[in-house]
């Protein structure tokens, strides 16, 4: 979790996960940040199992790919370290999608947005087995498990988020 509560880390995975394969400086590109600093990113997530490195035909260029197309977390009670880590992810995902789904919006809309809010009242087992639910739902649907991808497809920002509400 540590990992990907870094801005420029947290776009790397999230560009692997939407594009494809990338170099270091096409990374850097878009982490904002030099080809040197964005290999030091790309090797700290290949660590931890979030990508991995494409072998090259020549071995003079070093690609890398995104090894999960999915992450979910919850701040648990362990330490204080892994609350910050988890609060500072939780904000930087929020913030990159509502980004996304307020810029389509803000050109009107349209056909290709959708936006639900509900207020729930379940306990924390039944909010994980609704989490689990919908990633089942939505995982046929990632870039990488749709290489033929219907025409007319286009690539939204989809996010499911809860928390509990504070008193009214």
């Amino acid at each position: 979790m540590k990992a990907l509560a870094h801005p420029g880390r947290f776009k790397i995975l999230n560009y692997l996960q939407v594009h494809g394969a990338a170099t270091a400086t096409e990374c850097a590109q878009i982490a904002g940040a030099s080809p040197s600093a964005c290999s030091y990113h790309l090797r700290k997530l290949s660590k931890w199992g979030l990508i991995e490195e494409i072998p090259s035909d020549d071995g003079r260029e070093r690609r890398w790919r995104a090894q999960v197309q999915e992450f979910s977390w919850e701040s648990g009670t362990d330490s204080s370290d892994r609350k910050a880590a988890a609060a500072q992810l939780s904000r930087m995902v929020l913030k990159d999608a509502v980004s996304i789904v307020a810029s389509y919006l803000s050109g009107g809309g349209g056909t290709w947005s959708r936006v639900q809010s509900s207020g729930l009242l379940v306990t924390a087992s039944e909010l994980d087995e609704i989490a689990t639910n919908v990633l089942e739902i939505v995982r046929p649907y990632f870039v990488t498990n749709r290489p033929d991808a219907p025409s007319g497809a286009r690539l939204v920002q989809f996010l499911a988020a809860a928390a509990p509400r504070t008193p009214d």
